[in-house]
């Protein structure tokens, strides 16, 4: 079981099923953390149907069928046709689609507060002014987020970034700019990295306290560049907080002159830049942003033909924000056809914010890209993937299958890439793998079969048994699954067998839950819900470690307690692990009560040896 130093409201895991009288205690995150770094073997990822989205090769999305990827070190050492796969520890994908992890280059993810109300007074004929006027609006958000601690910040942007992990993001920018102050900033920026960390995704932190004017600083923007310029910005850079630095220059943001201003200090630092330019009006915004060559122009409705031009020379992104323009209801749309003209590399994001853009879902924004900018599905996969880590910077690592780049990775339940793009809400995403995180790929839903028995109900129609009030999974949701009590199912001989033990621990989920079927189902019992299975065929027990700590931290940020059915000892390190990724922070002890009845043929020799004398002392 798993428990607590000090009085906390989250759920704790509670009891291993493994089948061993034995205690294991671990107590500190590091110690757990150490066990699982990856190692310098070479793992192959085989039998794929691989989208590398590499320009170079001469098939849509650039794609390879029956290929492997040779992974060591978190990186891809080489991608080979499945009859060249060399011999070493492997992971069948079964023919399955993989393409690179999701890239979501503009987000506002970490925030205070809600706009839904002034959404709905806006339909309702309310001007935009009079809602700033009475409180709402950015400022509104400005208020919330300064009046919340870090960890309310983590708790609100969590579920937001669980949604975008759903469909297969394995890289996200974050931008401060609800604190306009260097506390708030700071926090901001602190609960970016700390969700990052917690969540084995990689981020890449963007300082927007250029956003708004703050309400201390109404009437004097200068004053307030000033701050950002002077202090602000140095020291959140000195902090280490934050990668590059955006502006929004807008008629109802910040003047170019200003925004130069923080692009001088910027440039001082040695700090890339990027701009929220030309969404609303055009000011010359994406020529300013490229004459600091600038990472990426973002918004850019407004673009000129000169614009363009600027940013093909300079390298600067073009990153389209489907979303704002959906919400805003607006009309003017970026120059699609002028930014393929000049080859600009157009990125797609979600802008995911409370104003203007409140949608984590990326899939939904190449939708959009296409129905109403105009991009091929093929331009939108290369604007979550290679443009979009090029917006980032991260155009030598990130976005692509190829030799030397990061191993991030999605799988994927589907046949071809534009099926991500034409059914948005579908998540077809099976697996992840960020770097060195592995989420579901050797998950299996458990089978109707297992959970059956007597029926009473026709004697005493609240006589009921386990499996008839427990619900069962067909995809791994645990935020869409009733009940508080979450079973999962490690099935995996590999420990025994490292173990010198005998095999047919994998056997146990199953059994265990054949044999919990037919028991009476007593109060409480229909908050159980069988969450499925981490399933191991082979040697990847490392992989299989994995896998279940993701799901065990799914289901306990999702309000839900573990209880996880084995076979061997290896059980609670996963399960420990889970836990201790969704309550990061948290002093958790952990306690294996590894007991069970060893049924075996006994050595009476030793037997003899062991036992006294009849009449010896004991």
């Amino acid at each position: 079981m798993v428990f607590s130093h000090k009085k906390i409201t989250f759920p704790c895991a509670i009891v291993d099923f493994t089948g061993v009288m034995k205690i294991n205690v671990y107590t500190t995150h590091d110690k757990l953390s150490a066990m699982t770094e990856a190692t310098s073997e070479l793992v192959i990822w085989r039998n794929g149907r691989l989208a590398t989205l590499n320009p170079d090769h001469a098939q849509p999305y650039g794609l390879l069928e029956r290929h492997a990827l040779l992974v060591r070190d978190g990186r891809i050492a080489a991608i080979v046709a499945e009859d060249d796969v060399p011999s070493g520890r492997s992971i069948d994908l079964e023919g399955r689609l993989v393409t690179p992890g999701l890239i979501d280059c503009h987000t506002h993810l970490v925030f205070g507060g809600s706009r839904a109300q002034e959404w709905e007074q806006r339909l309702n004929g309310v001007s935009y002014q009079t809602i700033s006027a009475s409180g709402g609006g950015i400022n509104s958000t400005v208020r919330a987020t300064r009046d919340s601690s870090e960890a309310e910040l983590l708790a609100l942007a969590q579920p937001r970034l669980e949604r975008l992990l759903r469909e297969g993001v394995t890289t996200l920018e974050i931008k401060s700019g609800y604190g306009l102050d260097l506390p708030n900033e700071r926090k901001m920026l602190r609960v970016a990295r700390q969700l990052a960390d917690h969540n084995g995704v990689e981020l890449s932190a963007t300082l927007l306290s250029a956003h708004a004017t703050p309400p201390e600083y109404q009437g004097d923007a200068d004053g307030y560049i000033t701050l950002v310029c002077e202090t602000i910005l140095p020291t959140l850079w000195q902090e280490g907080l934050f990668e590059s630095v955006d502006v929004f220059c807008e008629n109802v943001g910040f003047s170019p002159q200003q925004t130069e201003r923080v692009f001088q200090a910027a440039q001082a630092l040695g700090i890339p830049v990027k701009g929220h330019v030309e969404q609303l009006s055009s000011l010359g915004g994406a020529q300013l942003v490229s004459r600091y060559h600038g990472l990426s122009a973002d918004h850019i409705e407004y673009l000129t033909e000169e614009g363009v031009a600027a940013m093909r020379e300079s390298g600067t992104v073009a990153a389209l924000l489907p979303g704002a323009f959906y919400f805003l209801n607006e009309t003017r749309k970026p120059p699609v056809e002028l930014l393929r003209k000049y080859q600009v590399p157009m990125a797609v994001a979600t802008d995911f914010n409370p104003g203007t853009s409140p949608f984590a879902s990326l899939h939904l924004a190449m939708n959009m890209a296409c129905v109403k900018f105009g991009l091929t599905p093929e331009e939108a996969w290369a604007g979550v993937t290679r443009h979009a880590a090029r917006a980032l910077g991260r155009q030598a690592s990130h976005g692509q299958l190829a030799p030397g780049f990061v191993a991030n990775f999605a799988i994927w339940d589907a046949e071809h890439p534009v099926e991500m793009v034409y059914e948005p809400g579908r998540s077809p995403a099976l697996a992840s793998r960020c770097s060195r995180r592995i989420a579901m790929m050797l998950w299996q839903a458990t089978p109707a079969s297992l959970w059956q028995g007597r029926d009473d109900s026709a004697e005493a129609p609240n006589a009921l048994r386990l499996f008839q009030t427990i619900a069962r999974a067909e995809r791994f949701a645990p935020q869409e699954m009733p009940g508080d009590i979450a079973l999962l199912g490690f099935a995996c001989d590999e420990g025994v067998r490292r173990n010198k033990g005998r095999t047919g621990a994998a056997d146990g989920p199953a059994t265990l839950r054949r044999a919990l079927a037919n028991m009476a189902s007593h109060q409480g019992h229909d908050r159980c819900v069988d969450m499925g299975t981490i399933s191991v065929d082979g040697e990847q027990l490392e992989v299989a470690h994995q896998a279940l700590r993701e799901a065990v931290a799914d289901c306990q940020r999702a309000g839900k307690r573990t209880l996880v059915l084995g076979g061997g000892h290896e059980t609670a390190f996963g399960h420990g692990a889970g836990v201790l990724d969704a309550f990061p922070g948290e002093k958790v002890g952990i306690i294996n009560l590894d007991a069970h009845l060893d049924l075996r043929f006994a050595d009476w020799r030793q037997l003899r040896d062991a036992v006294p004398p009849v009449g010896a002392g004991v």
